[in-house]
């Protein structure tokens, strides 16, 4: 269906009705403005796109360019044809963890409705559009996901480098695919909160505190991969199955206490499932 100027205006208006209601009735209009969403990219795929990363995201168009899968240049990692089908292409994407995490992978195929690269600052991104109606049929919304390029040969972090520290073998598997991976939230820095960690970004304990003495660990020795909303991470601990496959604990910010020992593709199942479900 093709996207008038006239159709435009009328769900620009609409947006904007709803984000003044909002501030009296936030629960009520963010589900309004989910469903208008919703409506808006199913209806008119890609040009639906544009239009409502303009709405939600002021000028997020104006600093970063989007492509049209058959339309893509040719230095892009992802070559997607048009008249794609998504689960074929998660399948291919995925394809190094299928067997490492394939409840996620079988998530991103039963929900992906559209992929599309973005152009941001001379990198790569590619933008995913998961249909959450998929998992519950009340919620139809579209969740908006982020992975980096594909990177074969990731350089870690200076502070994390300083600390003797090497990527661990999962995360480069993931690096593979994706060097970055999560939600889409803040246009303006990409990554926000509740993302892997790109390999530049990746820093020990240490760099917030030396002081070993009031911990049961070595701070140099947590390595932190993944931060929530309220600044608690997830850590590869080396003092536990070495640092080539060392296993991940979650942090406390408010106590520092380490737990939740687990391997790195099982924390990356329950983080996926979590957002998913709770999303």
């Amino acid at each position: 269906m093709k996207l008038t100027k006239k159709k435009s205006e009328k769900i620009s208006s609409k947006f904007e009705e709803y984000r003044s209601a909002m501030i009296e009735e936030p629960e009520k209009y963010i589900i309004k403005e989910n469903h208008l969403g919703y409506e808006v990219i199913t209806q008119y795929g890609f040009e639906g796109v544009r239009l409502w990363l303009r709405l939600k995201y002021y000028n997020f168009l104006g600093y970063t360019i989007l492509f049209q899968p058959g339309q893509i240049p040719k230095d892009c990692p992802w070559q997607i044809s048009q008249g794609y089908d998504a689960r074929s292409e998660i399948t291919k994407i995925f394809k190094p963890i299928i067997d490492r995490a394939p409840k996620s992978v079988s998530l991103f195929k039963d929900c992906c409705k559209l992929i599309f690269p973005l152009r941001y600052e001379n990198k790569w991104y590619l933008l995913y559009f998961f249909d959450i109606s998929k998992i519950n049929q009340r919620n139809r919304k579209f969740n908006l996901w982020i992975g980096g390029e594909p990177d074969p040969s990731p350089v870690i972090s200076q502070l994390a480098l300083e600390r003797n520290w090497k990527i661990p073998d999962a995360l480069l598997v993931l690096y593979s695919i994706h060097n970055g991976f999560g939600p889409f939230q803040d246009p303006a820095v990409i990554w926000a909160s509740e993302n892997i960690f790109t390999a530049d970004k990746l820093y020990p304990l240490s760099y917030i505190s030396t002081d070993a003495g009031r911990h049961s660990y070595n701070p140099a020795d947590l390595l932190k991969f993944y931060r929530d909303g309220a600044d608690n991470g997830q850590f590869f601990y080396r003092k536990l199955q070495g640092e080539t496959h060392p296993v991940t604990v979650s942090w406390d910010h408010e106590n520092w206490e380490i737990y939740n020992t687990q391997s790195f593709f099982r924390f990356f199942e329950n983080f996926i499932e979590y957002e998913f479900i709770n999303s």
